[in-house]
């Protein structure tokens, strides 16, 4: 009933290097997590806490020092004895004074969250390195001027291409109808590796997998 008066806290309780009286909280390291959401009326809200901590403010979690003890100032989280709330009234309510109000912690849980990532752009073209197809073979290729930059997308955009070769001027297009091993080469000269270049497009469809 008096907004900006009261905050959550969870506390998590690290119990890895406990040497007696392990279950009492005294014996643990509490990290402490700040929550100021008690003043927001939005209706099924997720807040999502990641389990990080350390002896440094902000942090997801927060080793204060204020109660518990402190041990080896790690995080372990696999060693997490258990948790606990709290409710902290700050200081500008008056000796005397109350706060009231109510929430609801029903779907308080541990969950796991997994970044989807969209997928990568799959590629047009597969260069293959060192092989070369004969450019001599003029009714192989369908030769394309002064195209050396954008013959991998010339490629994928014709229907028939499969394959294709930049010689440091031109783009030669070929589709699998007129292949022939015989037009099939590697380079055998540094020219030629610095010259051309051999893609087969990277569509299964066009390719008949």
């Amino acid at each position: 009933d008096k907004p900006g008066t009261a905050h959550l806290r969870i506390l998590l309780q690290d119990g890895l290097e406990c040497a007696a009286d392990c279950d009492s909280t005294v014996s643990h390291e509490r990290y402490y997590s700040f929550h100021y959401i008690l003043d927001e009326a939005v209706e099924d809200q997720v807040t999502l806490v990641p389990l990080t901590a350390s002896t440094n403010f902000p942090n997801p979690f927060w080793l204060t020092g204020w109660s518990g003890v402190i041990n080896n100032a790690q995080f372990d989280l696999g060693h997490i004895k258990g948790f606990s709330l709290e409710l902290s009234v700050g200081g500008e309510i008056a000796f005397g004074e109350t706060v009231s109000g109510s929430f609801s912690l029903d779907p308080f849980r541990a969950v796991e969250v997994v970044e989807v990532l969209p997928p990568l752009e799959e590629a047009k073209c597969i260069k293959e390195e060192g092989l070369y197809l004969f450019e001599w073979a003029t009714h192989f290729y369908r030769r394309i001027e002064f195209q050396v930059n954008g013959c991998c997308d010339l490629c994928h955009e014709d229907s028939d291409c499969l394959f294709a070769l930049t010689n440091g001027r031109d783009c030669l297009l070929a589709g699998n109808n007129d292949f022939n091993t015989s037009y099939v080469g590697i380079y055998s000269t540094q020219r030629e590796i610095d010259t051309y270049q051999t893609f087969w497009t990277n569509s299964a469809e066009k390719r008949g997998d």
